[in-house]
């Protein structure tokens, strides 16, 4: 379910807030609200008015062309209901009875109305209410919102082929109407990159545009820069009303500077000056790279100078750094190129130590060491520590001590450190109770400031729970021909509690048709996956079943699956499949893949703004189909409106993510199979490749796509191939 900026799918809320007050004499107010096809509820407490057997409560829902059912509820309790029918042309008219007696009821009350429409329209519905009492109930009136002209476009968004740098791609027709309830009086357009995707033969700005006509423009890429190009025009009206056009392309050729990850320097004395590092710059790309600007955001420590000007294709330039350390310790610059190259700005980091000239040594310790929380009576496993020797002559480390050896012990490979040299300690922890532990690490050298110590602590958790496995309701193998038997289809299983669960055994109520064919079941850890396969041999025509029950020592066991399948005379018809459509959102430079109905049915229709087809899909099975596994989906809770989503086919991948805290799972999406070790997929199946944008622009995001080209374009900029295989490939298509 997509969440974050842009609300929750599935969800419709009201537009305002309903107050209440006891105000003195009745009076009939009025609330509107928008109904876009789904129930919506009003609803109100008042406690300075009861309900009595001589009191009724009045309402009247108002519709210019719509026919309207509304049910009234007292404290949860239906009392009434009432159907309006369309009024009289130009007017509002009330249809139906208008008036219901209740009985009495003390309060605090609560009245709820709910108007349900019972035919397609798009007027708003406005709702009268009247408490006929001396201390009656006004309610807070909202004014309908007017009719606004919709912009909507063909093809959207628009995408190129890829185009050489330079050269012009094919011309593009996009035809924009007018979907709105209301005329545009003056179209306007904003195109965010006009340089490198040109508006041309253009009826639209300048020109009103009816409420069902269309305007046309003609769109042409001209890339000026290789990679990924995109444009976002703004099409407005002087009225306020606006949408967006996404065009994109992919820019082949033209200038690509490959520049290195890093620079380390290693240490050096404070004050003094290293010799030159001279990093090489290539052009890879196919055209000349003009180098505008080579900066160090940390120029007194990191100074730069440089050849690069202008570089030819296939050729060098050489950019020169030093070091010269203003204070002990780690010191670090980002040397930044700015070109008319892919990926302009290009960033490279520099890091070096800084080592105190002449003196004595002096440690220097990290800050304080946090563990994770740890079972009772279960060790951790090891953190390092790192001591760094920041003064100007060799430090004799005599001990190192914990205050609390049984719960936090340390061993050391400290003996003499070099100036600017290191050593580690390594901590573990094995708490002794639950609730917050701690000690203090103490270090006892010759150099200055010792004895120096380092705080560490963690938290002691009760006993983990019990071993659990989970796994699928059910398996379907569809349709097979009496007397073939089918591949084996895995089934995942999952140990979701907290301690090894063996395995006993994994029998087939019908084993002649429904045959466990192999187990890797015996000792599942905590947290841990294990499968057994199933292979489908109808014996008759018709529905088949058999249940599949897995024997352990963990909680809930014995547990059950139910196998199913279908006798076939003839060949098997393939399973049914879905198509799993790719969204981007050019603003957050983020990917979105669905295959449910819903979500696509409103992205499509632009009610989450910002996103649109990327024209890339890929093929998934329904839930629990054979020879598939099912996908788990999560959605991140802690990276504010730039929260994505996450899809794994593997169970202890999924398992994992389920227990970090930034991650909230949103349950199995699809079936689709999965490659072998090797990243190999099965016959009539294609690879679906995972990109990690490593954290790009401060949140995660992951790209899910069936095509190489995508897969290297996206390498290019950094991203990360996450699967099996040399190429990463985390699940299977179908053809």
């Amino acid at each position: 379910m997509i969440k974050g900026r842009w609300g929750r799918i599935g969800a419709w809320w009201l537009g305002a807030a309903l107050a209440c007050a006891s105000t003195g004499a009745a009076a009939a107010s009025q609330y509107y609200v928008t109904v876009n096809g789904t129930p919506g509820t009003i609803t109100c407490t008042d406690t300075g008015f009861s309900f009595s057997s001589s009191v009724s409560l009045q309402w009247q829902l108002k519709s210019e062309t719509s026919v309207i059912s509304t049910s009234a509820y007292i404290n949860g309790a239906l009392v009434g209901t009432n159907t309006y029918a369309p009024g009289v042309s130009g007017s509002y008219a009330i249809g139906g009875p208008t008036q219901q007696p209740y009985p009495s009821t003390p309060f605090p009350y609560s009245v709820r109305i709910d108007a349900i429409p019972e035919d397609s329209y798009t007027d708003g519905v406005r709702a009268t209410f009247d408490c006929p009492s001396a201390s009656g109930t006004n309610w807070t009136v909202v004014t309908l919102p007017p009719k606004i002209p919709v912009f909507s476009a063909s093809p959207s968004p628009v995408v190129f082929a890829s185009t050489e740098v330079g050269a012009s791609s094919v011309e593009q027709v996009v035809t924009i109407t007018n979907t709105g309830g209301a005329d545009a009086t003056m179209v306007s357009m904003a195109n965010s990159n006009g340089v490198e995707f040109q508006l041309t033969q253009n009826t639209c700005p300048g020109a009103p545009l009816a409420k069902g006509a269309a305007c046309t423009l003609t769109a042409t890429f001209r890339p000026t820069t290789a990679g990924n190009r995109n444009a976002n025009v703004q099409i407005g009206d002087e009225g306020g009303a606006t949408n967006a056009l996404l065009m994109r392309g992919t820019a082949t050729g033209g200038p690509v500077l490959a520049l290195p990850p890093s620079v380390a320097f290693g240490s050096q004395t404070v004050g003094t000056t290293s010799a030159p590092n001279n990093v090489t710059v290539t052009n890879t790309g196919t055209t000349t790279a003009n180098v505008s600007a080579v900066t160090s955001n940390n120029a007194a420590e990191f100074p730069v100078t440089t050849t690069c000007a202008v570089v030819a294709a296939g050729a060098t330039c050489t950019i020169a750094l030093s070091f010269t350390p203003a204070a002990a310790g780690a010191r670090s610059a980002t040397i930044t190129v700015a070109s008319d190259g892919a990926g302009n700005p290009q960033k490279f980091n520099v890091t070096g130590t800084g080592v105190a000239a002449g003196g004595a040594g002096q440690l220097a310790l990290p800050g304080p060491v946090t563990f994770a929380a740890q079972a009772v009576g279960t060790t951790s496993a090891p953190q390092g520590a790192t001591l760094t020797n920041v003064g100007g002559a060799p430090v004799t480390v005599a001990s190192v001590v914990s205050s609390n050896a049984a719960e936090f012990p340390v061993t050391s490979a400290c003996a003499t450190v070099a100036a600017g040299a290191t050593c580690e300690l390594s901590l573990t922890f094995s708490p002794a109770a639950a609730g917050a532990r701690s000690a203090t690490i103490t270090v006892t050298s010759n150099g200055t400031g010792s004895p120096q110590t380092l705080a560490v602590s963690g938290t002691g958790a009760a006993g983990p729970a019990p071993g659990q496995l989970a796994l699928a309701a059910e398996v379907n193998f569809g349709g097979v021909q009496i007397g073939t038997t089918t591949a084996p289809a895995p089934v995942a299983v999952t140990n979701v509690g907290g301690t090894a669960v063996a395995v006993a055994s994994v029998g087939s109520s019908n084993p002649s048709e429904f045959a466990v064919a192999s187990s890797t079941c015996g000792s599942v850890a905590a947290g841990a996956s294990c499968e057994f396969a199933l292979t489908f041999a109808p014996a008759a025509q018709g529905a088949r079943e058999a249940t599949i029950t897995v024997v352990s020592n963990g909680t809930g066991s014995p547990q059950s699956l139910l196998a199913t399948g279908t006798g076939v005379t003839g060949p098997p018809p393939p399973p049914p499949t879905a198509d799993a459509i790719e969204y981007y959102h050019a603003e957050w430079d983020h990917y979105f893949v669905t295959s449910i109905a819903d979500e696509i049915s409103k992205l499509d229709a632009g009610v989450f703004k910002g996103w649109a087809r990327t024209g890339l899909k890929f093929k998934t099975y329904a839930l629990n189909t054979a020879g598939s596994v099912n996908v788990c989906r999560f959605f991140s809770t802690s990276f504010g409106l730039l929260s994505s989503h996450f899809y794994t086919p593997f169970a202890g991948e999924c398992a994992i993510v389920k227990a970090n805290p930034d991650w909230q799972f949103e349950g199995d999406v699809f079936g689709i199979p999965i490659p072998d070790a090797n990243g190999a997929c099965p016959a009539g199946t294609v690879p679906v490749y995972r990109l990690y944008n490593n954290g790009q622009g401060g949140a995660p995001n992951h790209r899910y796509t069936t095509d190489p080209d995508v897969r290297a374009q996206m390498i290019a900029r950094g991203w990360i191939p996450e699967g099996y295989g040399p190429l990463g490939v985390i699940m299977c298509a179908p053809a």
